[in-house]
């Protein structure tokens, strides 16, 4: 008798040896490892723009949406709701590697979230922009749209014949965060005379001195602007002095030396232009257009 209990003892014990040891077996789980796969979060953030077409100096605005969400605030809400879980959130136009971080995250509770944005053309297309966004290095938020500029201007955005509110005013344009220079137009009436000029201001220099390097970022930015916008240059004038009957073709009145280049285009005349002191400062060009 005593025999038997310590055999079924022994078979007990040898039993739930062997049990223990099988629960220690690794089974082949057909489902996604978690340790090994991790799982991604796409973040229902769409991009808009209020207009699908426009025109080139016509401000296109782009903003965030929640594609999820129907109440009040949107952009208060995805604030809220995504700003932790994204590390960055990167717009811009498709060809173009200057990009806007709509995410600028310091560490602090002043971390920048731009939920609602704008931006200019400068020459006519159809632009595809993108919007992606980051978080421990994957791509969690993807969405472009497109945009087509037009450029039906008689010079730039200015209609000779439907002159607006800005005649007499200088007007600038400037992309937050992309380019480090900013375009000014000025169209004016005066002495019966109807023009509009085109300059550029660069963010890095300082204007308060003489600077040559300044014109030629000038004439570099602005020739190739206009050229692309409206072909190559008819006339030439860098080497010699504009003749009179070019000079006639403005009611301006230019010294023969300050007129460069001549474009003829449309119902426009348009010359890369130097003004008086610019020999002596270094800089001060533009592109000054008339109607013909």
């Amino acid at each position: 008798m005593l025999k038997n209990i310590c055999f079924l003892l022994m078979s007990a014990l040898l039993f739930g040896s062997c049990s223990d040891k099988d629960n220690n077996v690794v089974v082949p789980d057909d489902g996604p490892d978690s340790e090994t796969e991790k799982q991604i979060q796409v973040l229902p953030l769409i991009l808009t723009t209020d207009k699908s077409g426009g025109h080139i100096y016509e401000q296109v605005g782009f903003s965030l949406q929640d594609s999820t969400y129907t109440g009040p605030n949107g952009g208060f809400a995805i604030l809220l709701n995504y700003a932790d879980d994204l590390d960055s959130l990167i717009w811009r136009v498709e060809g173009n590697e200057e990009r806007v971080h709509l995410l600028e995250k310091n560490g602090t509770s002043d971390s920048k979230f731009t939920i609602e944005w704008g931006h200019y053309f400068y020459l006519p297309g159809n632009y595809k922009t993108l919007l992606h966004g980051y978080k421990d290095g994957e791509i969690v938020v993807r969405d472009s749209a497109v945009t087509e500029i037009f450029a039906d201007g008689d010079f730039l955005n200015v209609n000779w014949e439907q002159l607006d509110q800005n005649l007499n005013k200088m007007v600038g344009y400037t992309n937050e965060h992309m380019k480090d220079y900013s375009l000014q137009v000025f169209t004016s009436l005066r002495d019966d005379v109807l023009s509009s000029r085109l300059s550029v201001r660069f963010d890095s220099f300082d204007y308060s001195r003489p600077d040559a390097v300044v014109g030629d970022r000038e004439i570099e930015l602005l020739g190739s602007y206009i050229t692309e916008l409206y072909g190559e240059a008819k006339y030439h004038l860098t080497d010699t002095p504009a003749p009179d009957e070019l000079l006639k073709l403005f009611k301006t009145t230019f010294k023969e030396e300050q007129v460069l280049k001549i474009w003829r285009a449309g119902k426009s005349n348009i010359a890369l232009i130097k003004s008086e002191d610019t020999d002596v400062i270094g800089f001060g060009y533009q592109i000054h257009a008339e109607p013909i």
